[in-house]
């Protein structure tokens, strides 16, 4: 909430984001120099800083991975491309009408990886996302919404927003477990 000439409003995350800016590079089209391309991601060195939602949208945005320090903008930048798509508004044509997905892989891999899972599958996921649809709608609605946004995914595409790897604990293989999981899916 604030409050602007005696008047208290609340505040939404679209009137305050402001853009993040990423750099990054191409992956290299020859084998052998993924290594130096790592390299060169780590320390920074990219040709030009982008908007994110530029990034994103270039070149079919098939795959992106944002990296970066705690506190950086990641989770807040995954926030508002879902909000925004949710809700219709501007976007970068590249992105627009797709359908987000966000799962905050800390929450999925704590509910759905099972301790003894010898090996990550998308089912965990999809069960995962059935069950955030259960926690917010309810069950009946879970019930009925799953199964049109399951095929909404597979059949015209979605942004699906895998957040806070780093914060699924490595005990147990979990994190791997959950990069087995996201592949499959």
């Amino acid at each position: 909430m604030v409050t602007c000439c005696g008047v208290e409003r609340a505040v939404g995350l679209p009137e305050v984001y402001v853009e993040l800016d990423v750099t990054g590079t191409a992956r290299p089209e020859e084998a052998g120099e993924e290594r130096a391309w790592a390299w060169r991601l780590a320390r920074g060195e990219a040709a030009e800083r982008t908007p994110a939602t530029a990034a994103l949208a270039r070149d079919g945005g098939r795959c992106f991975v944002l990296l970066g320090e705690a506190g950086s903008g990641k989770t807040t930048f995954g926030h508002h491309l879902c909000h925004t798509l949710a809700f219709g508004e501007a976007v970068h044509e590249g992105l627009a009408g797709l359908v987000p997905v966000r799962f905050v892989l800390r929450e999925a891999a704590a509910r759905q990886l099972p301790p003894a899972a010898e090996r990550g599958a998308a089912g965990l996921l999809w069960d995962a996302l059935g069950e955030d649809l259960g926690l917010a709608l309810g069950a009946e609605g879970a019930r009925r919404l799953r199964p049109w946004l399951e095929e909404k995914i597979r059949t015209a595409g979605a942004l699906v927003v895998f957040d806070g790897l780093d914060e699924v604990p490595e005990a147990g293989e979990r994190r791997q477990l959950a990069l087995e999981s996201i592949a499959a899916f």
